[in-house]
């Protein structure tokens, strides 16, 4: 087989080679920085993982141990340095960078501590962000008043409707993450991301917005994974993980990795 056809082959996987639960699998990944010392720190150590379509995985950890590191990988922001990375079947380590794009803008929602939100923008026209990014300029403009109708509903659904209209210097904390989780939600991805999603706000706050990510998850059967250092997020988990060594214990469990 020609290199060309090995590369068609892995960039379309079969998905009968894949149980139909599963959405990642994580085989024996491994990522490492390089250090101004000229030594490597390795955060991810052939690491293995199955994540079912449906679950709710937090995976905790020491700060600066590779678990947004992990998360990157998994939403297409990053690569690993060896090992597969299966997403619905397919090899997303070996995706060129256009179907990368395109992968991540349809399956799935990222969400960040620090927000990301665009500060001339009001919380609608951030929500809809992702729905132009995804249609180009031409094409949004005969979808805009549908992606204004869909940012309210999902500023309804995250509770801030009364909000939908003001920019992000008008609003608090919590309302900032409420819209960051709205805009996540824009493409109607199957996979949420979310990176220490309530690192940046105090105890109450960070309550409501747990709350509300258990809601959204059971509501709309996606996948969830956390990461976070926040114990208190583990009761609305249905799987819990710590990342130590590079790789992955179970809670209950040994260790997930070679």
């Amino acid at each position: 087989m020609s290199e060309m056809d090995q590369a068609l082959v892995t960039e379309k996987a079969k998905p009968s080679e894949v149980p139909q639960d599963l959405v990642y699998q994580v085989d024996g990944l491994s990522k490492s920085f390089n250090l101004p010392s000229g030594d490597k720190l390795r955060v991810l150590n052939q690491a293995n993982l199955d994540v079912a379509r449906g679950d709710f995985l937090l995976i905790r950890g020491q700060s600066g141990i590779g678990k947004s590191t992990f998360l990157h990988i998994l939403g297409l922001l990053d690569r690993g340095d060896q090992g597969r990375l299966l997403l619905d079947g397919q090899d997303i380590q070996k995706l060129s960078r256009t179907a990368r794009a395109r992968t991540r803008a349809e399956k799935i929602g990222f969400v960040f501590q620090f927000y990301h939100l665009l500060p001339e923008f009001t919380a609608v026209e951030n929500i809809m962000i992702p729905g132009k990014i995804e249609h180009g300029p031409w094409a949004w403009m005969k979808k805009k008043k549908e992606a204004n109708e869909r940012a309210r509903y999902l500023l309804d659904l995250v509770g801030i409707v009364d909000r939908a209209d003001h920019r992000p210097n008008q609003l608090s904390g919590g309302e900032r993450q409420r819209v960051a989780l709205a805009r996540a939600l824009f493409n109607e991805p199957s996979i949420m991301l979310c990176d220490e999603p309530t690192g940046n706000l105090d105890i109450k706050t960070s309550e409501a917005i747990h709350e509300l990510i258990a809601k959204l998850a059971a509501e709309t059967s996606q996948t969830m994974i956390v990461v976070t250092h926040d114990p208190s997020l583990e009761n609305y988990a249905s799987r819990v993980l710590d990342l130590t060594d590079g790789g992955f214990v179970e809670q209950g469990t040994k260790p997930v990795a070679d």
